[in-house]
């Protein structure tokens, strides 16, 4: 059985200005496709607005199932 944890009223503000900033990300990387754009455009794009929103970005140096070679983007994107 699972149990469930409840989120204190900071945690959900906390959850609520990642969502926010998650949401603005997406934004503005759909704003700037179009054919002939860079993925790694986009990335450095996100990248910083990410961090200008004082986040990090999650996928960024992300150890997954190989260590020796982390995520080297901000997105995951193709």
């Amino acid at each position: 059985m699972m149990a469930i944890t409840l989120k204190s009223p900071a945690e959900i503000a906390t959850m609520r200005r990642a969502g926010r900033v998650v949401a603005e990300v997406l934004a503005l990387v759909e704003s700037e496709l179009r054919p002939g754009v860079s993925t790694a455009h986009l990335d450095a794009l996100a990248e910083a607005h990410i961090r200008r929103s004082g986040a990090t970005p999650s996928f960024k140096g992300y150890p997954g199932i190989n260590p020796r070679r982390p995520f080297p983007a901000s997105i995951c994107i193709s």
